[in-house]
């Protein structure tokens, strides 16, 4: 099966097996800012569609079965339509170098049936039993949705590149310097030159509706961009590639205590109840793999697809994505054995490394979850209950509420940051710090909230707040507002990345 992603929330099951290959999808440039392509979503009909960061290919060929279809499919677009063929690779065609995608394959000759599959679910076939397995047809609640077009990067020459997550428009119109150029600069693909112009906004072109994108500014004079910033309010300049992005504002916040925890990292909230903290740092190197307990941290278990975490004894716990050719989807949750504790308001920090990934998921990044069943989900899907925050490495903020796990998410309050970085993602090999915060408030509603350091824990970090939430009710299915039995981290699409400063705490909620 080939799994098509819509939003975070939608999940199309094809039946025509699609398996992705290995691909390490850290830059791998030559000294520019060239990265290989990345295949991000293929349709029974054939058409192949992928994105590029950083500087665009003037053209792409197509590899199909192991053989160069050289000028048959070669194209300056983001995608292509081809006919026949299993294993397909894009290949990013520049003067003087080739760079090849990851390798996306299909089954031509599908099953009857199709089993539906959720965004935590990998499109292989796991060889273990997991914690969790996709309910009935018949439960699957799926929610259709369109998100706006994303701009990822600009060149010199103004070839403007985008994503869209969701349902694909059909067409893109480029709104430049707030007047719509209509059919001039129209197209079907993610890529577009155009001529003259400073400022730069995606709209994509449905039947019944018209969804724009962030706005892009551009200055022919970068080095004097870089001097005198001349963004607009609510605009920041992104140094490598001179361009503007909207981002949300990021709000200070000052612990209301001196308290830090074992690894030196400030409390935002004050400490009541129970206390989890890693010990990744003693009892020497140690392997985990699925249901597998940490000698050292009783509490703390391996669960998810062909999960593999590596503790290396002097405090880093590297997450395994794939394992011997198999899609991993791992996850560490924190519950005791006997299922007799609970986490009910909760401060959870932990900082990760972004290592590479094995899929080119939209969702991918880190991700932390509170007030959940989650760990005995394979029992009954509705206890797949998960509040869940997290900053993708595509430059995304949000919340999640996983209602029925298999059946039912939804998006809230998903906000964009762009990484200062020449591609806006998350950069790799830094520590980046996240926390999310989960209490009650005293109506009833339940609040969340995330925060982030990119000090690496400097004087216990410079936590800011990028986004918070309540869930009064009208958030989708109940509000979550008892103890739950775990909170977890997970990674989907991952091929590896090191965590560290792994916390949870019960916390005395503001009043």
């Amino acid at each position: 099966m080939f799994t098509i992603v819509f939003a975070t929330i939608l999940v199309l099951t094809f039946s025509f097996g699609g398996i992705i290959h290995a691909a390490d999808f850290e830059n791998t440039n030559s000294g520019t800012n060239r990265n290989p392509p990345i295949i991000t979503s293929l349709s029974e009909g054939g058409r192949v569609i992928w994105m590029q960061l950083g500087e665009i290919a003037p053209s792409f060929d197509i590899i199909i079965d192991g053989v160069n279809t050289t000028t048959q499919y070669r194209t300056s677009s983001l995608i292509q339509t081809v006919e026949g063929g299993t294993c397909f690779i894009i290949q990013a065609i520049y003067d003087d170098e080739l760079l090849n995608s990851n390798e996306v394959c299909f089954d031509p000759e599908p099953t009857t049936e199709s089993e539906p599959t959720t965004e935590s679910e990998p499109t292989t076939k796991p060889e273990q039993t997991t914690e969790s397995e996709p309910a009935p047809e018949s439960e699957i609640k799926f929610i259709p949705v369109r998100e706006p077009p994303v701009i990822t990067s600009i060149t010199e020459g103004k070839q403007i590149s985008w994503m869209q997550e969701g349902e694909i428009a059909e067409s893109f119109d480029i709104i430049v310097d707030g007047e719509d150029t209509d059919v001039q600069y129209r197209t079907s693909s993610f890529t577009q030159k155009v001529e003259s112009g400073n400022c730069f906004i995606v709209q994509a072109v449905y039947d019944d509706e018209l969804l724009n994108s962030n706005e892009v500014c551009f200055d022919p004079e970068p080095e004097q961009n870089l001097l005198l910033n001349p963004c607009p309010p609510g605009k920041t300049l992104i140094a490598v590639f001179p361009f503007c992005v909207t981002e949300p504002g990021l709000e200070e916040i000052e612990s209301p205590q001196n308290e830090f925890d074992r690894f030196g990292i400030i409390h935002l909230y004050p400490t009541e109840g129970r206390i989890f903290e890693s010990h990744w740092d003693e009892g020497g190197p140690r392997t985990l793999h699925f249901q597998d307990r940490d000698p050292i941290d009783s509490e703390l278990v391996i669960q998810g697809r062909n999960p593999e975490v590596v503790i290396d004894g002097k405090g880093i716990a590297t997450m395994q994505g794939e394992i011997k050719g198999h899609v991993a989807n791992p996850r560490i949750h924190v519950f005791d054995e006997e299922r007799e504790k609970t986490w009910e308001n909760t401060e959870i920090t932990v900082y990760l490394k972004r290592g590479h990934e094995f899929q080119p998921l939209s969702y991918a990044g880190l991700n932390l979850n509170s007030r959940s069943e989650h760990q005995d989900a394979h029992l009954d899907p509705e206890n797949g209950q998960s509040y869940s925050g997290r900053f993708t490495y595509f430059g995304k903020t949000e919340f999640v509420k996983e209602v029925i796990h298999g059946g039912l998410y939804a998006n809230a309050d998903t906000q964009r940051y762009s990484w200062n970085t020449s591609n806006g993602q998350m950069p790799f090999n830094q520590w980046v710090g996240i926390k999310l915060i989960t209490y009650d408030l005293p109506n009833g509603n339940v609040k969340l909230e995330l925060y982030m350091d990119l000090t690496d824990g400097l004087e216990g970090g410079d936590w800011k707040k990028t986004n918070e939430f309540i869930d009064d009710g009208n958030w989708e299915g109940r509000i979550f507002e008892d103890p739950a039995t775990s909170v977890w981290i997970k990674n989907d699409g991952l091929g590896a990345a090191k965590y560290k400063n792994f916390s949870v705490r019960e916390i005395i909620p503001p009043q």
